[in-house]
Order: structure tokens, then sequence, then C-alpha cells
């Protein structure tokens, strides 16, 4: 959402694959079951097949979308109590939203928001091995991408916030089930120096994300 005479990008959906892995080496109970103590995460995901329309008042196009994004975190976990416990971390990411070859027509920058996070996430245990947890997230943004360049909407102050939630469900072989929902808001407010920005009076932008997913992991 830009704030000014500019016309929203309101998105599409996209579907895509994510990978994620997390360790904790160094437990602070061995044999309790849990995860606890310090932890690295990675997590990938990347779309497929995605495309969005574009009318250029002519003819109808259809564009590849290309996004994506990465993240890898150092945490430390740590059981407050026998149903709850708290996960503190920092990591470093990237995530990106890309329409290579669209016309300049179509007025949609590329975005590329690198960033170094800090999170905390709460999980409540319901049984042995089910549970459900919320999270939030705040990014320092180090790079926005193409929006950022004076030919678009110029430089400015940047940051982003997330907020999650999720859900495992215990299967035979210490198999589980787990949901993911998670959501991302990257927000800039321009100096002033773009051409577009001088041009059309946009003050800020706000680009909101939601991703869901469903996977199957195994805990040992």
């Amino acid at each position: 959402m830009l704030h000014g005479s500019v016309q929203s990008y309101s998105g599409v959906p996209s579907k895509g694959f994510q990978v994620q892995g997390a360790v904790y080496p160094f437990p602070t109970k061995k044999f309790d079951g849990g995860l606890s103590g310090i932890g690295f995460s990675f997590g990938l995901t990347k779309s497929a097949g995605s495309e969005v329309s574009f009318d250029d008042g002519e003819t109808v196009s259809e564009y590849v979308i290309n996004q994506g994004s990465y993240e890898a975190g150092i945490h430390y976990r740590h059981s407050l109590a026998s149903l709850v416990s708290i996960d503190g971390g920092v990591s470093y990411g990237k995530s990106s939203y890309l329409i290579p070859d669209a016309p300049q027509e179509f007025e949609v920058p590329d975005t590329e928001y690198t960033y170094v996070g800090g999170a905390v996430h709460l999980d409540l245990t319901i049984t042995e091995r089910a549970s459900v947890g919320f999270g939030a997230k705040y990014m320092y943004l180090l790079d926005v991408g193409d929006i950022s360049s004076v030919d678009w909407y110029g430089p400015g102050r940047a940051s982003g916030l997330g907020f999650d939630a999720n859900f495992v469900i215990p299967l035979p072989h210490n198999l589980y089930v787990n949901g993911k929902l998670n959501y991302e808001k990257f927000r800039i407010s321009y100096d002033g120096v773009g051409v577009i920005t001088e041009e059309d009076g946009v003050s800020e932008s706000n680009d909101a994300t939601v991703n869901g997913s469903l996977d199957v992991g195994i805990q040992f």
C-alpha cells in the first residue's frame, strides 16, 4: 500500500515450496524429549509456477512471479514451566518479490528486503508431543531492493515486523505434522528524492505478506 496518488499493488496468491530445519545440539536436559538450550535454524521458501496478469490497454500479458526468502538464525530455548517454553533468537535473512521482464508501465518495483532480526516465540504444551505456539519478530532492514532507487521512490527509513502462529500434532515413529502461519509487514518512509515520490507525493509504503505451510517432520 502506498500513501499518495500511486495505485497500490494488491498482489496475487503465490504457490511454492518450503524447507525448514532446526537443531538444538546442547539441550539443558538431555533425556526429557524436548528442545532446549542453544539452537540453530535455517529456512528457505521459493515460488513455483506463479504468475500475475497485466493489462496495458491493448493486450493482457502474464508475467512470472519470482518470490522467495531465506533465513538463518541462532536461538536459546528455555522451559519456563512444564507446559510453557520460550525461544529467543537473532537471525539474518532476505525476502524478495521480483517480476522479471515486466514492462515499465506495470509500475511495480522489485523488492528484496535484507534484514537482521530479533524474535521471541512462546510454545504451550498440550500433550507430551503436541503444542501450539505464537511469536513476534522485529526486522532491521539493511536493503530493500529497487524500490529505494531514485528512479522509483528513493531512499528512506525502513523497518519490518512479523507475527507467527503454529501447531504440532504428533504422529507415530517420532514423526509430526507442523502447521504454520506467518505475517510480515515492511514499512518505508521516503525522504522525498525519488522520481515517483516527487511526481506523485508518495510519503510511505507498506508491503505485507501472509504465508501458510503444512510440514511433516521427524524429531530425534
